[in-house]
């Protein structure tokens, strides 16, 4: 056991301390940019730096899963969270990351059980500092869950908390949508805009605004400028698909929707909005067999009934 005169000796003055987070904070920022650049190995290196230093520094072990995450090393990704809480077994932002992680890996029932550990770990650690980022997260892990009131609740706790956050806004306006609350939502995106104009995701959801409204020209105008920034990516491609289906422009509506599956095949919505595109084309059998794959793809967790309600009326 360490005596007393230990750890005083090498306990470091409150400014070393301090300078030492600022040190981090900036190299976890670097890390960040280079993520962002897809330069994986030269963000792991400064990451590891980092947490060789530190190695309970939350930000760092979120930095260290998402790299792994973006190399698909998923099981990487979950260990390195897991082996931060087995030291903080309270932190609501690393259970609520995790279970984030859980989630976009299909795990829900474990994704769950890490939304129910983070929201008692907020209650026992009440530092304000860490809420507002445990708030984000939370609601972000809710609403991945589809728990969209508890997602809206959480979301605007951070949004007071933290006002100039467009990653929060960004959330809040797609826990919105989930609500129909799609003026409040179109609001909220209005403002990350403010923040972000550049964003990939701000204009894919002002797109996803605009077609709950029913503005279909609108909405394809919006995700076709996300797809200049972020090219061939599926979901704005299957979103487009899905107001070509709106306007009743079926041809080029099932060519874009065959591309967004051939690029994610795993993604749900996809197959339903191709099952409406071959129901409105007279292909009754071919949106019947889509539809049960939407189905088999976790569609009616991941979205709701419509799926199950479509095969109910057409499918019989």
């Amino acid at each position: 056991m360490k005596t007393i005169f230990f750890i005083l000796l090498f306990t470091p003055s409150l400014f070393t301390i301090e300078v030492q987070a600022q040190s981090n904070e900036k190299s976890i920022t670097e890390s960040k940019q280079l993520r962002q650049e897809n330069k994986i190995d030269e963000a792991m290196k400064i990451i590891n730096q980092v947490l060789e230093k530190d190695s309970l520094n939350t930000d760092a072990i979120v930095v260290k899963a998402s790299l792994f995450f973006r190399l698909e090393k998923y099981q990487d990704a979950y260990n390195i969270y897991t082996k931060g809480l087995n030291s903080q077994p309270n932190n609501s932002i690393l259970l609520s990351q995790r279970g984030i992680l859980l989630a976009q890996l299909g795990n829900y029932e474990l994704a769950e059980n890490d939304l129910e550990s983070a929201e008692n770990g907020l209650k026992i650690n009440q530092e304000i500092p860490k809420d507002c980022k445990s708030y984000q997260v939370i609601g972000t892990l809710a609403g991945y869950l589809n728990h969209n009131k508890k997602s809206y609740k959480y979301l605007k706790k951070a949004m007071n908390c933290n006002p100039n956050n467009s990653e929060v806004y960004i959330n809040l306006s797609a826990t919105c949508f989930d609500l129909d609350k799609t003026d409040e939502g179109l609001e909220y995106l209005i403002k990350a805009s403010q923040f972000d104009p550049d964003n990939y995701m701000i204009l894919g959801n002002l797109g996803f605004a605009y077609q709950k409204k029913g503005e279909f020209k609108l909405a394809i105008d919006y995700f076709s400028k996300a797809l200049v920034l972020k090219p061939n990516e599926p979901q704005a491609i299957g979103n487009i698909a899905f107001n070509q289906y709106k306007l009743g422009k079926l041809t080029i509506a099932l060519e874009n929707i065959n591309k967004s599956i051939d690029l994610k095949p795993e993604n749900a919505y996809s197959y339903r909005t191709r099952a409406l595109i071959y129901l409105e084309m007279g292909e009754k059998e071919n949106a019947c067999d889509d539809i049960q794959t939407a189905i088999n793809k976790d569609y009616t967790k991941l979205f709701g009934n419509e799926a199950e309600e479509f095969k109910d009326l057409n499918c019989k």
